[in-house]
Formats: C-alpha cells, structure tokens, sequence
C-alpha cells in the first residue's frame, strides 16, 4: 500500500468516523499532510473534513448562494438534449467548480448535485414555457435527492458517511 519509508499515523475522523491514514502530501513541499482512509485509498486530502458545514442545510445555502440569482432559458431548444441558459449553467457551474475545489469533495459534490437539480428545472420550466428560472427555485428536498442519488455510488463511502451524520438542520 505505501512505501516502507513513508510515515503513517492512524487517525479517526471526528466527522466521518472513518479511520484515516496520515501521510506526507508528495504535491507540497512543506510538511502538510494529507489523509487516506484506510478502506479507500483515492488519493484525495481530506484535510477540510473538520469545516464540513454543520448541517446539510447549510451545505445548501452555501453552495445556492454561489449561483447566479436566475438563468433565462433561451428559445427554440425542441431537438437540443440539453437545455441553454443566460448565463450558461455549465460555464457557471465549471467556475463554481474551480472555486470550491480546495474545500473538499463534500462541498464539490454538492455544487455538481445542485446543478443537476437546476437542470431538472430548466426542463420543467422549458416545457411550460417559462424562460426564467432562479436559483431559489431549487427546493432543498431537490438538492438532497440528488445529493442521495450521488452519494449511492461506493467511491463516496467517505462523503456519504459525512453527509449521513449531518442533522438537516443545526440546533440552537
């Protein structure tokens, strides 16, 4: 699994409950870490797994406040497989992307679920000849369908593990 030479130190992740193995980061060159899980060894870091948000909720207010406030649907789409917006969802979606690509793969999933959600309503909305949609369309149940749907796959055991113990909304 790892070389001999690299040092390792198990550690449970308070969030996860996951075990994980800390080993240097090769793509750094200071003395950052990174963590493995045990069971999955993809090679992510998982460092912001301690700022994953308190509840999911929160993961949705925060990755629907990254949106633009609403999308025009263009005109004449019957034979496109995709709908086409202004802005364009997927180049906003890409820039999104790249903003939150350090902030864990939690919060990734989550701008890609969101924009799925936001694809089911330009459909919706086109075939009812609506041209507007906004980001506040996306209802929460929406965003967690697609969150569940994604996070069923066995390559997010970690990111499912995380959002499965996140309460839907904080307490006070």
């Amino acid at each position: 699994m790892f070389a001999q030479s690299v040092s390792q130190t198990v550690i449970d992740c308070p969030v996860s409950g996951v075990g994980l193995i800390s080993v240097p980061d090769p793509e750094r060159t200071s003395a950052a870490h990174m963590a493995l899980p045990i069971a999955d060894t993809r090679p992510r870091c998982h460092e912001n797994e301690m700022d994953a948000p308190n509840s999911k909720n929160e993961l949705f207010e925060n990755v629907r406040a990254r949106w633009p406030e609403q999308f025009f649907i263009l005109s004449d789409q019957s034979a496109l497989p995709s709908i086409l917006t202004e802005p364009s969802d997927w180049t906003v979606y890409k820039e999104i992307e790249k903003s939150v690509s350090e902030e864990g793969e939690l919060l990734n999933l989550a701008t890609w679920s969101f924009h799925q959600a936001l694809n089911k309503l330009f459909r919706v909305s086109w075939e009812a000849r609506s041209s507007v949609v906004r980001s506040n369309d996306v209802s929460f149940q929406l965003f967690d369908a697609q969150m569940l749907s994604n996070l069923s796959d066995s390559s997010w055991a970690i990111e499912r593990a995380i959002y499965s113990r996140m309460p839907v909304s904080r307490s006070h």
